[in-house]
C-alpha cells in the first residue's frame, strides 16, 4: 500500500476516533444533568452551558460527516493516489 493512501486511511480512522469521543463527551455530559431525557436537551441551555455546546459540536460533526465521507471514499474508489488529496483529508 503506497504511503500517501496509507495516510488518508489514517486521517478517516482518526476521524472516526474524533466522532466517537464527541458522541462519548455529549452524552455522558447531558446524562449526568438532572431529569435529563434521551434524545431532547432541555430549553434553558445555552452557548454559555458545556452540555450544550458539547451536544452541538457532535450534531455539526455528524451533519458534516455523509458529505465529508462520501467525497473522501469517492476519492479512495477512484483510487487518488496524491499527497493533495491525503492533505485534504487531514
Amino acid at each position: 500500500m503506497p504511503e500517501l493512501t496509507f495516510s488518508a486511511y489514517a486521517a478517516v480512522y482518526v476521524y472516526l476516533i474524533m466522532l466517537t469521543i464527541q458522541w462519548i463527551i455529549a452524552s455522558v455530559t447531558k446524562a449526568k444533568q438532572p431529569n435529563a431525557v434521551p434524545g431532547k436537551l432541555d430549553n434553558s441551555l445555552s452557548h454559555d452551558s458545556f452540555v450544550f455546546r458539547s451536544h452541538r459540536t457532535f450534531m455539526n460533526t455528524l451533519e458534516n460527516s455523509p458529505l465529508f465521507l462520501g467525497t473522501v471514499f469517492l476519492g479512495f474508489f477512484l483510487n487518488l493516489n496524491s499527497s493533495a488529496f491525503a492533505l485534504c483529508i487531514w
